[in-house]
């Protein structure tokens, strides 16, 4: 009879391990979440400017949208400085990384 039950706990810690080894991440980065676009969520709460007049993102709200299909607001986002020194539609460019991933979108 312990002959048997070696055997068994033998093939049930084997099972263990092959259920366990497949239920984590492989190692090489396949289940990891990554970062995949960017979005305005909020435009800044002004949008007019004059000239000479400095672009200000006060109120700004910036979303990431992850590999999962999930998307968070973030902060930590920069945005690139318009001239205003003259006349016209501006864009301003947003960027935001993570995990050495950056992704821009822009604010017309």
């Amino acid at each position: 009879m312990k002959k048997w039950t070696k055997v068994f706990m033998l093939i049930f810690t084997l099972l263990i391990a092959a259920v366990t080894a497949g239920c984590g991440s492989s190692g090489d980065g396949e289940d990891k979440v990554t970062l995949t676009e960017i979005g305005i969520a909020v435009k800044p709460n002004k949008m007019v400017y004059g000239i000479g007049e400095s672009f200000d993102p006060t109120g700004m709200s910036v979303s990431a949208f992850m590999s999962d299909g999930k998307g968070k607001t973030v902060t930590g986002w920069t945005t690139t400085v318009p001239d205003t020194n003259t006349a016209g539609t501006k864009v301003v460019t947003v960027s935001y990384t993570e995990d050495s991933i950056t992704k821009t979108t822009t604010l017309n």
